[in-house]
């Protein structure tokens, strides 16, 4: 029995070292491993849903939004393509009107090829770079576990995939809004979904200028 108490004692320091983790780095998880709280299913029904502490996008259309906006934040997501050639999108500052996703927002391109990465806009026009060739090296294959990373400040967004910058804009008009993973008919799987919001002096620790890095990264 004192065995039990001193694994259920273990469990439990290891669930508090975890959350500190989080506590000290400034992020903090929109996905829970266990329910869609704090998401709203939009256009869509049943086609999101956590399994085995997963969140599951299985097919269909519509998105998965944030109830909450968000306006300068770093967004954290480790994910995998189950399906082969899936097409999804990650939105960023997106708005909840239109008829199967956002109508006005961006999205950041999630798609199982090159163009991963990009930033598109949704109702609105935008410019940017994008480096297909790094995200040729850099993409893992349907199946693997791999880390997107989007930082949005001011009008400015970086893109990073398995810690390498693949894609940049700074036109960015729309600066606050909703935070939304989209369904395109693939199969995908999420792992990790959380965000931390920017301070001011956060924005000079990252990439300055398009093409440029700066001190920190």
């Amino acid at each position: 029995m004192r065995f039990g108490y001193s694994l259920i004692a273990c469990l439990m320091l290891a669930e508090a070292f975890a959350a500190n983790a989080h506590a000290q780095d400034g992020f903090t998880p929109l996905f829970d491993g266990k329910t869609l709280n704090g998401w709203k299913l939009v256009n869509t029904k049943d086609n999101f849903f956590v399994k085995d502490g997963i969140l599951v996008m299985n097919r269909g259309n519509g998105w998965l939004a944030t109830e909450k906006t968000f306006a300068d934040f770093e967004l954290r997501i480790r994910y995998r393509f189950v399906t082969p050639g899936a097409d999804s999108g990650v939105f960023i500052r997106s708005s909840l009107e239109g008829k199967n996703w956002t109508n006005h927002g961006y999205q950041i391109q999630n798609m199982d090829n090159q163009t991963l990465g990009q930033v598109i806009g949704m109702g609105v026009k935008v410019k940017g770079e994008h480096h297909a060739d790094v995200v040729r090296k850099l993409k893992k294959p349907a199946g693997e576990w791999q880390d997107l990373v989007i930082r949005a400040y001011g009008e400015r967004v970086r893109v990073k995939l398995n810690g390498e910058q693949i894609a940049a804009s700074d036109d960015v008009s729309i600066l606050d809004g909703h935070i939304g993973l989209q369904a395109e008919g693939g199969v995908l799987e999420f792992e990790k979904v959380e965000v931390r919001t920017l301070p001011a002096e956060t924005f000079l620790s990252g990439v300055d200028r398009l093409g440029e890095r700066a001190s920190r990264s």
